[in-house]
């Protein structure tokens, strides 16, 4: 079954990893708890690419993992850190995933939103706000390594039907870049 929303942007982000062609590539996905996104990822993997294998680590809000001035929670910035970089120190990571989500509950949880501006515009600038810590630690975490990677940070549209295989619409692109 096609899944146009999908093969569009995780083709397009396995693309843009560094590696040598032909190879596979093994890739690291930062994604929230809620596990509506990840399964409609996880399903994606299974079917178009079933023998690659990829990390994931799972933090509420995903992004919002890594800004401890608004969670209050250091060890939250820490454990995801910790956990990105011993990905990359224990498995060939050439490309790290980070799929925000709209209407996140952790979002609301640390007020960064409102239920009324989840699915507007605001919620878009929110993420891209909060998500440029998370993209700058990551990148310097492959320089640091003197690694190439790739990175990019997405929010995906909400998914309301938990078997979902596809996102109802495009994840929209935060950021990207390569180390």
């Amino acid at each position: 079954m096609a899944s146009p929303y999908l093969d569009t942007f995780l083709e397009d982000f396995r693309a843009k990893m560094p590696g040598v062609p032909g190879e596979k590539a093994t890739w690291l996905l930062v994604a929230c708890i809620d596990g509506r996104y990840p399964h409609v990822v996880h399903k994606w993997m299974s079917d178009k690419h079933p023998d690659d294998l990829y990390d994931q680590i799972n933090l509420a809000g995903a992004s919002l993992g890594v800004v401890d001035v608004i969670t209050e929670k250091p060890q939250w910035r820490q454990t995801m850190l910790d956990h990105i970089g011993l990905s990359m120190t224990l498995h060939p990571i050439c490309g790290v995933l980070i799929l925000n989500h709209r209407t996140c509950g952790a979002f609301r949880e640390f007020k960064l939103l409102t239920t009324a501006e989840e699915n507007t515009p605001r919620e878009v600038d929110v993420h891209a706000d909060i998500s440029v810590e998370i993209f700058q630690s990551v990148l310097r975490l492959f320089r640091l390594r003197r690694s190439k990677g790739y990175v990019a940070v997405y929010l995906a549209p909400e998914v309301t039907d938990p078997r979902a295989d596809d996102f109802p619409s495009a994840p929209i692109l935060l950021h990207e870049g390569h180390a």
